[in-house]
C-alpha cells in the first residue's frame, strides 16, 4: 500500500478565521497582567520606595525576632550587596535621636 503525500494546498485544513487553541511554547505568563505590575509601572520612584519599605518593615517583624533593622543602598552603590542589617539594640540611641523619640 502506498501513501499519497499531501502537497501544500492539500495540507492546509483550517479556514481563515479559525481559532486554534494550542499551548504557546515560550510564552509563559505573557497574557497575565497583575495589579502590582501596573501599579509599579505607573508609580513615582518615591512612592515605590515607600511601598517597598513598608513591606520590608513588615517582613523584619518576623525575621530574627524583630531585633534587626535594615539599610538599603541603591544598586549603583551597593552592587551585589544592597542591604545591610544591624542590631536595633546596639543602635537604639541613634535610632531614637533620628526618630525624635525614645525607644
Amino acid at each position: 500500500m502506498t501513501q499519497k503525500t499531501k502537497c501544500p494546498a492539500e495540507a492546509a485544513t483550517s479556514k481563515p478565521g479559525d481559532v486554534h487553541l494550542t499551548p504557546a511554547i515560550g510564552k509563559k505568563n505573557m497574557g497575565t497582567n497583575t495589579t502590582e505590575a501596573v501599579q509599579a509601572a505607573s508609580e513615582l520612584p518615591v512612592d515605590r520606595v515607600d511601598r517597598l519599605a513598608k513591606e520590608l518593615s513588615e517582613a523584619l517583624n518576623s525575621w530574627m525576632g524583630g531585633e534587626f533593622m535594615a539599610v538599603i543602598l541603591p544598586t549603583s552603590r551597593g552592587g551585589d550587596f544592597p542591604i545591610m542589617f544591624g542590631s536595633i539594640k546596639s543602635q537604639r540611641e541613634a535610632i531614637a535621636h533620628q526618630a525624635g523619640r525614645a525607644l
